[in-house]
């Protein structure tokens, strides 16, 4: 690709010097072989770069062809982890919330409105996880073990597509997986283990802290902009969106069941 577009560059700089030979030629009396030359070499010189931007056309288009392509194989890959991972955060609500609302959210940016700070004050993290198991997990592992299968997918798409993707999602991927949200998640689980070394007993909302609202304003921001990115690739029927499916409570985890 780059050979042809340096021989287009080439051939007009060639096509350019000759037209200017043939004009010199008819309006300064110069040599009529130079005339001759100039106009018999221009009009081949002018049939081979129109031949060679053609080519180059034609591959441009392919090329953008297969970049489109696998940013589509991208976001299709990337499409389930996003999904899993709204869930996750839509379940650490659901679990703080005493009782459904009355208009259960269906949109990114109304989930995640003033409410959703303020109700996961209470949010325990010690409190059995969604999760069916030989042996059940508290929120503390189930945080960790998603948020790192979450950050692992992410990494991957950005190794494997990232020469293929645009530069604004790229950055946003890049800036999802350095939230400083998802470290204390999957860090969190040391905290109990450290507590009972201490004798210390305590109440484990950690997302009550006085900067907590920022870091989840900015994750929960990140989010929306990459899901609405995701969905300008998607089919209708692969949208990344929420259902009333999700705020039925007999779909873990329970209202309540991870409340204070």
């Amino acid at each position: 690709m780059q050979l042809l577009r340096t021989s287009i560059w080439a051939l007009g700089i060639v096509l350019l010097i000759l037209i200017g030979l043939y004009v010199y030629s008819l309006n300064f009396n110069g040599p009529e072989w130079l005339k001759d030359i100039s106009l018999n070499v221009g009009t081949e010189v002018l049939g081979i770069l129109l031949t060679v931007w053609l080519i180059d056309s034609v591959f441009k288009r392919n090329e953008l062809n297969e970049s489109e392509r696998i940013t589509n194989i991208a976001i299709s890959q990337l499409r389930l982890p996003l999904r899993k991972h709204i869930s996750m955060l839509l379940g650490m609500y659901k679990g703080a919330l005493l009782s459904p609302p009355a208009n259960p959210p269906l949109t990114l940016r109304d989930l995640f409105g003033p409410n959703y700070i303020a109700e996961l004050t209470f949010f325990d993290f010690s409190k059995p996880a969604p999760i069916l198991n030989i042996q059940p997990i508290d929120w503390f592992n189930y945080l960790h073990n998603e948020v790192e299968q979450f950050k692992s997918s992410l990494s991957l798409t950005i190794e494997k597509y990232a020469a293929f993707l645009d530069s604004e999602t790229v950055e946003l991927l890049e800036s999802l997986m350095a939230s400083s949200l998802l470290g204390p998640l999957s860090q969190a689980r040391a905290v109990p283990p450290i507590d009972r070394q201490q004798n210390f007993n305590r109440q484990y909302n950690l997302l009550s802290g006085n900067n907590i609202s920022e870091l989840i304003n900015q994750h929960t921001d990140l989010i929306e902009k990459i899901v609405e990115l995701s969905n300008q690739k998607l089919p209708d029927d692969k949208k990344i969106c929420l259902s009333a499916e999700d705020w039925r409570n007999d779909v873990a985890p329970q209202f309540g069941s991870a409340r204070l």
